[in-house]
């Protein structure tokens, strides 16, 4: 049975029902994409940490009560593997579990102490290291000629606290990603897909964050018009373009409180539309799931 409120909850209501799996989904990718699209990083600017590397995935954190398993999704293509998680832990306490873990590879060697990349906070914290696999790899990266995340394995970990708990998400790849995978798009999409069947915006695809098993889809696109004109003019793509049904509920909620956010239904298909400003432009975020 379709549950049809199921995003506009997500988004407005925070219900933990059948909303919950996609709340995970959209909290992974928040959690990788500010730390995948930082540009090149010199040893000198990041923190440091020590520890040893699972190539097979990552440990669970001393007190977790409610580990996911392992699930696979895709960043612009690119494989990544996500589980959640759920402990007693202070957010400090689980990026210090995960640095005496991770050292970074040859970068470590090199740079004579452990490194990654760190920021913390009081209730949120991230974390984000790789395994460099050799001495002319990490110079590089020390040059500032290769970014981090495409410099070894990612091993990368999000933590939020929550009441008197710390619900975290750890994320990692088996390989080192593409540089072409988050190289800023200057003409042309990036790699990934759009939303099958649902007419795109006027403007270049930047990102895509994919869980296929479970059937969600987040497709993020630069256009050259403001906030406001650009979902206008996507929103109405999309309802001319026959099948798709706008939600004025939706409409009217997101009014209320000055969201530029429409919902369209399709079936058991639904997708989000959003519009913000961004750095070089506006930025229109495609959510979509399909319950087939």
């Amino acid at each position: 049975m379709r549950r049809r409120g199921s995003l506009s909850a997500m988004l407005f209501r925070g219900t933990t029902d059948e909303p919950r799996r996609l709340r995970r989904f959209t909290i992974a990718a928040a959690a990788a994409v500010p730390l995948l699209l930082a540009g090149p990083a010199r040893a000198s600017i990041l923190d440091f940490m020590s520890g040893a590397v699972m190539s097979e995935g990552m440990p669970k954190v001393p007190g977790d009560v409610n580990r996911d398993k392992p699930r696979s999704v895709l960043l612009n293509g690119f494989p990544l593997f996500v589980e959640t998680g759920r402990t007693n832990k202070r957010v400090n306490e689980v990026l210090d579990f995960y640095q005496q873990r991770y050292q970074g590879g040859a970068l470590k060697e090199l740079a004579g102490k452990p490194v990654a990349v760190r920021r913390d906070g009081a209730d949120t914290g991230t974390l984000m290291t790789v395994e460099v696999p050799d001495k002319a790899t990490a110079l590089q990266m020390m040059d500032g000629k290769r970014t981090l995340s495409s410099a070894g394995p990612l091993r990368m970990v999000y933590a939020r606290r929550s009441g008197i708990s710390t619900d975290y998400m750890a994320i990692w790849s088996d390989r080192a990603m593409p540089p072409t995978i988050l190289q800023p798009v200057q003409s042309g999409d990036a790699p990934g897909q759009d939303v099958p069947g649902v007419p795109r915006p006027d403007g270049v695809r930047t990102m895509t964050f994919a869980e296929p098993k479970a059937g969600y889809l987040l497709v993020m696109y630069r256009v050259n018009q403001s906030p406001e004109s650009a979902l206008l003019s996507t929103a109405s793509r999309i309802a001319a373009s026959g099948g798709w049904i706008k939600d004025p509920q939706f409409s009217g909620a997101a009014e209320k409180r000055r969201q530029l956010v429409a919902r369209f239904s399709q079936g058991v298909r639904d997708v989000v539309v959003t519009a913000r400003q961004g750095k070089s432009g506006t930025q229109i975020t495609y959510l979509a799931r399909d319950l087939n």
